[in-house]
């Protein structure tokens, strides 16, 4: 198994508030931390998001309840 280190980058301009996106993208993040809780490497994963600045919402981290 080769351990990774992923960092998701989320829009949060306004344009996601168009036709449920941003709805959908939760549901694919809740998706993707399913996902990386069932992996049999504890992956760290971080969060970032940007609409018209960028931030680092949640540095890397194995504690996947964070990102959701």
């Amino acid at each position: 198994y080769i351990q990774r280190d992923i960092v998701l980058v989320l829009d949060r301009s306004g344009s996601m508030l168009d036709d449920n996106k941003f709805r959908d993208l939760r549901n694919a993040v809740r998706l993707f931390v399913n996902i990386m809780k069932d992996s049999p490497v504890e992956e760290r994963v971080g969060l970032a998001s940007y609409s018209t600045d960028a931030t680092e919402d949640i540095a890397l981290t194995t504690n996947l309840d964070l990102i959701t």
